[in-house]
Order: C-alpha cells, then sequence, then structure tokens
C-alpha cells in the first residue's frame, strides 16, 4: 500500500472513531443534564410537600395518620430519585470509560499514522478527568479503566 493510502486508512479509521467519541460526549453531556433536571424537579417535589404540610398544619387537619402517609410518599419518592440519579451516574461512568478507550486508540492511531507530533496526545481531557477524580467520586463512579 502506498504512503498516501495508508494515510488514507489512518484517516478513516480516525474519522470513524472521532464520530464515536462526538456521540459519547454528546450522551454524556445530556444525560448529566437530565440528571440536573431530575434533581430539580425532586426538589420542587420536596417544596410542594413542605407547602402542603404547613398548609395542612395552619388548618389544623395535620393528623399523624396524614404525616404517616406524607412522610411514606417522601421516602418512596426519595428512593425513586436517588435509584434513578445513581443509575444515570453509573451509565456516565461506563460511557466515560469507553471514551478513555477511545481516546487512547485515537492517540494511539495518531502517533502510528505521524498524523500529529509527537509533543503529545490528541485527546487526553476524559482520562486527565477520571484520573483526578477525588476520594467520594471514585467511592461511587468507580476506578478510571487502566492502560
Amino acid at each position: 500500500m502506498s504512503p498516501n493510502g495508508e494515510q488514507d486508512r489512518v484517516k478513516g479509521i480516525f474519522d470513524v472513531l472521532a464520530l464515536e467519541y462526538n456521540a459519547l460526549r454528546s450522551d454524556i453531556l445530556h444525560r448529566s443534564s437530565a440528571r440536573f433536571s431530575m434533581l430539580a424537579v425532586g426538589l420542587g417535589v420536596f417544596a410542594v410537600l413542605a407547602a402542603l404540610i404547613q398548609v395542612m398544619a395552619q388548618m389544623g387537619g395535620f393528623t399523624p395518620a396524614r404525616a404517616i402517609i406524607i412522610s411514606l410518599l417522601a421516602i418512596a419518592y426519595l428512593i425513586i430519585v436517588a435509584v434513578a440519579w445513581f443509575n444515570a451516574g453509573r451509565s456516565i461512568r461506563n460511557l466515560s470509560n469507553h471514551l478513555v478507550v477511545l481516546e487512547r486508540q485515537i492517540n494511539s492511531l495518531m502517533k502510528s499514522g505521524e498524523l500529529v507530533t509527537k509533543s503529545g496526545d490528541l485527546l487526553t481531557w476524559e482520562a486527565e478527568e477520571q484520573r483526578t477524580r477525588g476520594p467520594l467520586n471514585r467511592r461511587l463512579l468507580g476506578e478510571p479503566p487502566r492502560p
């Protein structure tokens, strides 16, 4: 294969990997946005419940039975939101881990195809982000993939 043919092959592979990288990055941004929207809705529901309790207390309709029902509903809702929150976080972590793998593939491809200078890797953001995770994030999201 001619040098230009090899470069065209490497460029074609790069284009496919770059499309996948961009799609996954976009998916992570959408899922992160959805998580914070879910949090805002959850806080709104709790604000409505607090207002309902306040109104019931002022009108004298706040009985122990109603307090138990409202408490059980709030706990059930909290559990549902927490499960959805952590489930979305796990999905984001899995996408992020795949992005790290794609970064490595793209960087390796660019070096082998000599389409970039030897000064450094082309893509590093996701790997660096995972490398610098704090202890709580490592505990909740897991360790980054190994090279």
